[in-house]
């Protein structure tokens, strides 16, 4: 089976009642084995207007500063996460413990703020609320 079937055969399940996990034990047991499951605590994910507002910030203070989109994004993630270096070939780089795409809504949303004050103080950026 190719990766790309794989995919498509991946299922996300939130159980909330116990006829949902009825259910689901149901569809476990009618898998192929071998297969990998994870279970956990329901996490909310950023969403992508929340996303689309965060690079739209990035674009406005782009046209201050004269640093890309995608530079000014490491740069908080390196201001606002935290870093460490890594090593490849002798080439030493600084790259941020967390990524934005993997937080959830709250830590995602607490970024968000950071970023939005960070270039309002310090480069005059800001949205207004209706962006």
């Amino acid at each position: 089976m190719s990766i790309d079937a794989e995919k498509v055969r991946e299922r996300r399940f939130v159980i909330e009642t116990p006829e949902q996990c009825a259910r689901l034990v149901q569809f476990i047991g009618k898998r192929d084995l071998p297969f990998q499951a994870e279970i956990g605590p329901v996490r909310e994910q950023r969403s992508v207007s929340a996303n689309s507002r965060l690079w739209a910030l990035h674009q406005m203070a782009s046209r201050v500063c004269g640093h890309s989109p995608d530079e000014l994004h490491e740069i908080m993630l390196l201001k606002f996460f935290g870093s460490r270096e890594i090593e490849v070939g002798g080439i030493k780089r600084e790259v941020p413990l967390k990524r934005s795409s993997t937080r959830e809504k709250a830590e995602f949303r607490e970024f968000m703020d950071n970023v939005e004050n960070f270039y309002a103080s310090e480069l005059g950026v800001w949205l207004d609320q209706a962006a």
